[in-house]
């Protein structure tokens, strides 16, 4: 079962570049949209786009991305880690910025039955894995912003 995850950044008014960041837990692995598992930034990132509001919600399902950033973003994975750069955060200042991937439970994750049910997993879902199991399953994104000289 492929789970999309969506991370929203807010851009500050002075954001000169910016860096989003999502490092999986053990359980999961990056994968393209048809669940095999992949590196390839490519295949793994369906979409960074650019919105005006965080409307990330709408009717209780994640909202469609806006503009496209196209090759304005690059994205790399290493490892369980994802990193999308926007060298010039300048035009999207005030703005959010959406970036949508694929992961899937880990083969070993899923034999060692650390998960209820691979099927019942949510998109953008929150979890308490092991003895307490529900569905989806947490994982830790952040974000730097760089004015001028300086990264926050």
């Amino acid at each position: 079962k492929v789970i999309k995850y969506d991370i929203l950044a807010f851009v500050p008014g002075d954001a000169d570049e910016l860096e989003i960041n999502d490092t999986l837990v053990n359980a999961l692995e990056f994968a393209d949209k048809d669940g095999k598992a992949s590196a390839d930034a490519a295949a793994v990132v369906a979409a960074v786009a650019v919105k005006d509001s965080n409307d990330h919600k709408v009717n209780g399902t994640v909202a469609a991305a806006g503009e496209s950033l196209g090759d304005k973003a690059a994205a790399t994975v290493n490892g369980n880690a994802l990193a999308v750069k926007i060298a010039d955060a300048k035009p999207y200042r005030g703005k959010y910025i959406q970036v949508t991937f694929y992961a899937k439970y880990t083969d070993e994750t899923i034999k060692a039955a650390q998960v209820a049910d691979a099927a019942t997993v949510t998109d953008n879902g929150a979890v308490l894995e092991g003895a307490a199991k529900h569905t989806g399953t947490t994982n830790e994104a952040s974000y730097k912003i760089k004015t001028g000289n300086d990264w926050s």
